[in-house]
């Protein structure tokens, strides 16, 4: 099934942004967590490929920003260590390790304590 791109109005179009937002949590409350997964793993990059580079990358910063701080509040310093060792084997194959410059990335992001969240950015994209 194709999305519809940004352009495009249709029945979602026609909602106001709160209307669409509640509809969508509706529906999300009501998948199990694994089709939830899977659907936004499906729809993901139909929203990406309209975008620029930089567009892009703006996005997934702001979802990473806006998601986390609220996902990793559920969860204890032992199950954020658990989650981000098995994490790690996918960052390491999806991110270019000798382009990164984490040296500097640990020393402008002093460690937080555990329940202190980080404000996101506006997403400007």
């Amino acid at each position: 099934m194709a999305l519809p791109t940004q352009g495009t109005v249709g029945a979602m179009g026609a909602l106001t942004p709160n209307a669409k937002q509640r509809l969508l949590r509706w529906l999300a409350l009501r998948m199990a967590p694994q089709d939830l997964a899977n659907m936004v793993g499906d729809f993901l990059p139909s929203i990406l490929e309209g975008m620029s580079r930089a567009a892009r990358i703006d996005f997934l910063r702001h979802l990473a920003e806006t998601a986390l701080p609220p996902t990793m509040a559920a969860l204890d310093r032992e199950a954020r260590a658990t989650l981000m060792n098995a994490l790690l084997p996918l960052l390491v194959r999806e991110f270019p390790l000798s382009d990164l410059d984490l040296l500097n990335a640990l020393e402008e992001s002093p460690q937080r304590a555990n329940d202190e969240q980080v404000e996101p950015r506006e997403f400007t994209g």
